[in-house]
């Protein structure tokens, strides 16, 4: 009996801290890049290609993005004085990959809504490519519709991995903005959980206390 209190009583402080700090739920999505413009005067003037971010874009081609935040903190009331609207920054990272490679990350700024109406209907994301924005700069926005309508769990929350079920592709958009205006629809997403969240360990550990006591009265016993 001597290792079974200390072994209990570490898995119950690891499983209660998981419990409190959340899980951290990251998102890969695709889309299409539908439009590219640049503008003269007041005019968005459409262009097959570009080469203004620094690297060459098309029209029809596929970009990946990502991001990730923490579903535990709860998000603020927007400073625009939106109605249920939530922000979440400092928990929130993004980038884009596009066809040839390059990347952009664009975490500063915004960073994630809950927005329009208490039900929640979309997600947000914004952000820029960095913190100074006196000359050219980057803006990736997407969009990511609720389709069930059905409100959220959790007002000022952000959804947990399970909850993404409720999102879907339809009406969900791209922007991308520099030197050029880049739009797109998503074409997909999904949730990643390629790296165990905390909770797993946790729950690994919960049943490993067992086994280890289990083997220790078994030496007792040969002993």
């Amino acid at each position: 009996m001597k290792y079974q209190k200390p072994l209990a009583l570490a898995a119950f402080a690891l499983l209660t801290t998981v419990n409190a700090s959340g899980a951290p739920v990251v998102v890969e999505y695709t889309a299409s890049i539908g439009n590219i413009c640049a503008w003269q005067g007041e005019t968005c003037v459409g262009m097959a290609s570009s080469a203004a971010p620094g690297f060459t874009i098309a029209v029809g081609e596929q970009v990946t993005g990502r991001f990730s935040y923490d579903d535990a903190t709860r998000m603020t009331e927007d400073a625009l004085g939106y109605p249920y609207r939530g922000l979440l920054v400092g928990q929130f990272t993004q980038s884009l990959t596009f066809g040839s490679g390059a990347t952009v990350s664009a975490s500063y700024g915004h960073g994630i809504h809950m927005s329009d109406s208490d039900n929640y209907d979309h997600i947000l994301t914004e952000g820029y490519d960095r913190t100074d924005l006196s000359g050219t700069y980057a803006i990736l926005r997407n969009r990511f519709e609720n389709v069930t309508q059905s409100g959220v769990a959790r007002p000022y929350f952000l959804p947990t991995a399970g909850e993404w079920q409720n999102y879907s592709t339809t009406g969900s958009t791209f922007e991308f903005i520099s030197g050029v205006n880049v739009t797109g629809n998503i074409t997909s997403f999904r949730v990643l959980s390629a790296v165990p969240e905390p909770a797993t360990h946790a729950m690994l550990l919960a049943g490993l206390v067992p086994v280890l006591l289990r083997k220790r009265r078994t030496t007792q016993r040969k002993a």
